[in-house]
């Protein structure tokens, strides 16, 4: 029996040994927690694309107006923040509207600088 455990221990050895040196001896690699979050700019320029097109495929300029002032359809949103956003897609008439928590804060920015303009 012992000769069995010890060619048991020599295989698995060997196979953590070939594992280990397929994958370079190092463990997959993780993105980092701490990446560069994007820049205002950035976060601004795709904020309105979302609000101009993409938004429940017609974006949200279609009831609020392209200059965020509201329309016979919808109030106006300048300046809205990101809580402000979500409490809005949670009401009856948003609710078929589905937007990540990211494209809601980049919303939120355009809105932002939205509320800057004449």
């Amino acid at each position: 029996m012992p000769i069995k455990v010890a060619i048991k221990l020599t295989v698995v050895f060997i196979t953590m040994l070939v594992i280990l040196t397929a994958c370079g001896g190092k463990p997959a690699s993780l993105p980092s927690p701490t990446s560069a979050s994007p820049s205002p700019a950035a976060m601004r320029a795709k904020g309105e694309q979302i609000y101009q097109k993409t938004a429940a495929g017609i974006g949200c300029q279609s009831c609020h107006g392209v200059d965020g002032k509201g329309s016979n359809l919808g109030p106006t949103v300048r300046g809205a923040t990101a809580d402000g956003i979500k409490r809005a897609l949670g009401s009856d008439v948003m609710r078929f509207i589905s937007m990540s928590e990211e494209d809601i804060q980049d919303v939120a920015v355009y809105l932002k600088y939205l509320e800057s303009q004449p």
